[in-house]
């Protein structure tokens, strides 16, 4: 979790001291509405509900983007078998050679690789435009379709099957749809829990900022209790 995420964590706990503390002034008493305790505390609930289901869904984004990390990574090993397996057959050179190639570009082999200034090349580099989720899923499906039409290709291991590739190829698609699904989803969430925090005006930022205010009105801005809410500290992230 990044320190802006946890900050605006900060900001609803600060929020939820705040009314603790004006809750036991007597003689706390605001005209504005949004200054209610009573008001308050359904801001303060609303803000929590909004980051919990923030917190949800970004967790399963994780989960999911781990995942399909894991799925993706095992790409290499499984292009190699099929390679291996190909090259096996009885199949001419130049048949060997365009399957080389084919994996070449799944697998990021045939990538020039950017140099450094003193000439040497930059290690672990694979080119973003074969490597992409969608490009790789493009590519493997390329091969798929160019094996299938092969009478030749008839492998007995099941998960080198041209039916387990297939499905190979679903999983990975399905991966990749579900984790940009969530992603929406956890930007929508996100959305929602700012606009509850930082909305200026009936956004909590502002709601405290108005009750630090009307705290200094009724009791001084040097009484005990504006220097008590004036410890409670916000932090504005954004204004929207």
């Amino acid at each position: 979790m990044g320190k802006s995420e946890t900050g605006h964590g900060i900001n609803i706990s600060n929020f939820g001291h705040l009314i603790d503390v004006v809750s036991s002034y007597s003689k706390y008493s605001p005209s504005n509405p949004d200054l209610i305790i009573a008001n308050m505390k359904a801001k303060l609930d609303e803000a929590k509900l909004l980051e919990n289901a923030l917190t949800g869904a970004g967790g399963r984004e994780k989960t999911d983007g781990s995942d399909r990390k894991d799925l993706f990574k095992s790409i290499n090993k499984l292009m190699t078998r099929i390679l291996n397996h190909y090259c096996s057959l009885k199949v001419s050179l130049r048949m060997k050679g365009k399957a080389k190639k084919m994996v070449a570009v799944i697998r990021g082999d045939n990538v020039r690789k950017k140099k450094s200034k003193d000439g040497k090349p930059i290690p672990n580099q694979k080119s973003k435009s074969h490597l992409g989720f969608i490009n790789r899923i493009y590519n493997i499906s390329k091969l798929i379709a160019w094996l299938e039409i092969q009478p030749v290709y008839s492998p007995n291991e099941n998960d080198l099957k041209v039916s387990s590739l297939k499905t190979f190829v679903t999983t990975l698609t399905n991966s990749v749809d579900d984790v940009n699904k969530l992603s929406i989803d956890t930007g929508t969430k996100r959305a929602m829990r700012n606009v509850c925090l930082y909305k200026v005006g009936p956004g909590v930022i502002d709601i405290a900022l108005a009750c630090k205010k009307y705290v200094r009105s009724v009791y001084g801005a040097r009484s005990q209790q504006a220097l008590e809410v004036g410890k409670i500290k916000f932090r504005r992230f954004m204004k929207l």
